[in-house]
């Protein structure tokens, strides 16, 4: 929608064709909100959905990205130096792709002070390279 902020997805869903074919579902800040903690308290089957979809023939692409934040209430925020080298709060998204389909296959949130090469080395880098051999 966007890439509108949860609080106005209501407004632009309302005021698209989308409210015409789909008149039941309600898109409220309070149901978005709640769908999107749910969500990310399952990441498991999140990742396991994603990784469903590789194929041993296809390639894995990985990128990090990092995203500055000051909020008091984002506990993996902390302090690391990102690829402008600057020194802010920051937290890590660590993305893996399949370059055959082009969506994420895995993700990861890191805090902003665990740099990309430290990331990469722990032990989860395991799992997904032996679902991606199955």
């Amino acid at each position: 929608m966007y890439q509108s902020p949860v609080k106005n997805i209501e407004h632009y869903f309302e005021a698209s064709y989308l409210s015409e074919l789909y008149q039941d579902v309600i898109l409220n800040e309070k149901r978005v909100g709640a769908l999107l903690r749910k969500i990310g308290t399952e990441r498991d089957k999140v990742v396991n959905y994603a990784q469903s979809f590789i194929r041993e023939e296809d390639h894995i692409l990985i990128d990090v990205t990092h995203l500055i934040s000051h909020s008091q209430y984002i506990d993996i925020a902390r302090y690391g130096y990102n690829s402008q080298n600057e020194y802010d709060p920051q937290i890590n998204l660590m993305f893996m792709f399949s370059s055959e389909l082009q969506t994420p296959v895995f993700y990861r949130v890191l805090p902003g002070n665990i740099r990309e090469v430290s990331a990469f080395k722990h032990d989860w880098r395991q799992r997904i390279f032996l679902k991606i051999k199955h």
